[in-house]
């Protein structure tokens, strides 16, 4: 019989071919160049969002009392909103060695996309069980190469300095991957957690991708080369 994470990752697979066609839309772009830094903005309106909602699903955790799941979870999340500190301004730093000022990207209006990805997990998180949250790690905490984003900067002459943080994560996520399958195994999840779980995980995978082919029609419908010289 496979495992809670096998199956969870067997669904994420499901969805890869979703994910990787909206990449390869993106990375793949004749403008990457020019696209490149909106795609870094709107990372950012996620990745802020991290620590906040790893911090809320310590505090969710910690009011559900006699809950074993959550008892487990609540120093999980505590120590991972630890360790994701700063990342955000770490992309910031990135996005200003690139030319752009970081207070416009602070200025820029969230798409919805972005919204639906971050906000279904904060309903969640609040209305159902914080074990939700492990279903949105699962996807974006996936170890990927780190040798493809140089290649790919130094094909559009971008400066390594706008990847740093893309590439800290390549390093970090790996082991981070690891211990959530081991966490997710160790769960005395309940079928109805488990299935939330799944849906959360699906609900991302899905979302990601959607973030990702808004990012580029939003380039394409909104951008001449005049204009994407500026945020």
């Amino acid at each position: 019989m496979s495992s809670r994470s096998e199956r969870l990752n067997f669904k994420i697979s499901l969805l890869r071919p979703e994910m990787q066609a909206a990449a390869a839309r993106l990375y793949l772009h004749d403008r990457f160049d020019e696209l490149f830094p909106h795609f870094l903005c709107t990372v950012h309106t996620t990745i802020r969002a991290s620590v906040p909602m790893m911090e809320l699903c310590e505090r969710r955790c910690r009011e559900l009392k006699n809950d074993p799941v959550a008892a487990q979870l609540a120093e999980y999340y505590a120590e991972h909103a630890v360790e994701e500190q700063l990342h955000d301004d770490w992309l910031l730093e990135d996005i200003e060695s690139l030319g752009i000022n970081p207070q416009t990207v602070l200025e820029r209006v969230p798409s919805p996309a972005a919204a639906s990805l971050v906000g279904s997990q904060y309903y969640w998180i609040e209305n159902y069980h914080p074990v939700a949250f492990l279903g949105y790690l699962a996807v974006l905490e996936r170890p990927f190469d780190p040798q493809y984003f140089k290649r790919l900067g130094r094909k559009w002459n971008i400066p390594e300095s706008g990847f740093r943080t893309i590439l800290l994560h390549a390093e970090l996520d790996d082991g981070h991957r690891a211990e959530l399958d081991q966490l997710i195994d160790e769960l005395p999840l309940t079928d109805a957690q488990e299935e939330m779980l799944g849906i959360s995980t699906i609900a991302t995978a899905s979302g990601t991708a959607t973030l990702f082919n808004d990012i580029v029609d939003q380039f394409e419908r909104t951008c001449d080369t005049a204009q994407c010289a500026q945020l």
